[in-house]
Formats: C-alpha cells, sequence, structure tokens
C-alpha cells in the first residue's frame, strides 16, 4: 500500500506542500506557493484530480510490464515454461489480472481490490491483493516488480495538477484566475 499525503500542517500561510511516499522509492515534493486557502480540504482533488492521473500511470506500467521503473524482471525460464500452458499468452504479474484490476481506476473509484481512501489532507492508496507485498519490496524471495510508484515525472505532473484544482477552486470562490497568477514550485523548477 502507498500513501500519499498533503500533510494538513504542510498547508500554512504561505505555501501548502504535496509529499508522494511510496514504498521503495524516494519521496517527492510539491510546493504551492499561492491559494492555500483553497486547499483546506483535498477530498474533491484526490479522486478527481490526482487519482486519474495516477492510475494511468499505473496502468500504463502494468501494459508495458514495468517500463516505467525500469522494467520488470522476467520471470524464471521454469515458471514460464509452466505459465504458458497454465495462463497462456498473459503478461508478467498477469495470472488472473486480480492485481491489475486492483491497480485502475473506474469512475471516481479504484477497480476491484484496490485501496483508495481519500481524506482532507491525505490519501491512502495501493491494493488488498495480498501477494502484492511480494513483488513490491525487495527482500522477498520473488524478484522486485513494482506496481505502485510515484510516477515519472510526479513533481511537475502531481504539481500541474495541484495548480489546476487551486486555480479551479478559486474559480469556483468567485476569484479570476488571470488576475491570481499561482507559483508553485515543481521539482526543483519555480513557475
Amino acid at each position: 500500500m502507498a500513501t500519499i499525503a498533503a500533510a494538513g500542517s504542510a498547508v500554512t500561510a504561505k505555501s501548502a506542500i504535496l509529499r508522494i511516499a511510496v514504498p521503495g522509492f524516494d519521496a517527492v515534493e510539491v510546493k504551492l506557493t499561492r491559494f492555500q486557502e483553497y486547499l483546506h480540504d483535498l477530498r474533491d482533488f484526490w479522486r478527481h484530480y490526482f487519482a486519474p492521473a495516477f492510475y494511468r500511470q499505473l496502468e500504463r506500467n502494468y501494459e508495458t510490464e514495468g517500463s516505467m521503473v525500469g522494467g520488470w524482471a522476467p520471470l524464471s525460464p521454469r515458471y514460464q515454461a509452466w505459465k504458458a500452458t497454465a495462463a497462456p499468452g498473459r503478461g508478467i504479474l498477469q495470472f488472473t489480472g486480480r492485481l491489475q484490476r486492483s491497480l485502475t481506476w473506474e469512475g471516481d473509484q479504484p477497480g476491484e481490490g484496490g485501496i483508495f481512501i481519500a481524506e482532507r489532507a491525505y490519501v491512502v492508496l495501493g491494493t488488498s491483493v495480498p501477494y502484492s507485498q511480494y513483488h513490491q519490496l525487495e527482500g522477498s524471495r520473488l524478484p522486485r516488480r513494482s506496481v505502485l510508484f510515484p510516477g515519472q515525472n510526479a513533481a511537475s505532473t502531481f504539481g500541474r495538477l495541484l495548480h489546476r484544482y487551486a486555480v479551479d477552486m478559486a474559480g469556483e470562490a468567485g476569484l479570476r484566475a488571470a488576475s491570481a497568477r499561482a507559483s508553485a514550485t515543481f521539482g526543483g523548477q519555480f513557475l
């Protein structure tokens, strides 16, 4: 399971910080320096802005057998031979499709077996499929095949989404977005 959080204490009078932490990967932080008054309750952001983009990357990673995390380790020759007869045509980590389905976004919720709990200041997401943990982290007898990860260009991608959400919320509150430019730091770049 991954925890992706924007801690309530990180939303201050001067900025809001979105921290993305996934087991087995370095944390990524995004700092938004304006519009923080619209970021005290992020439940809509998690569900309607963050989740579709995050899960799209997970799905792409699955479709390409881990290309977004450097590629998944190949199956052992013995297991590959057995799997070719037991589940012909199924890719790596796709014997039944259960894990893959749990890491998809369907409308406004994860696929069957997926975990998505959106709170005001953080979201918890992952999968309830028990064997996923043995692939996610090193140390088991199985090779690491990460299915949860922060995403490519995570700071930029999710920073832009957080910025878009803040501008949208400001617009709903009656502020003119054109006159209320937001500044944000994404992965070391100031925009």
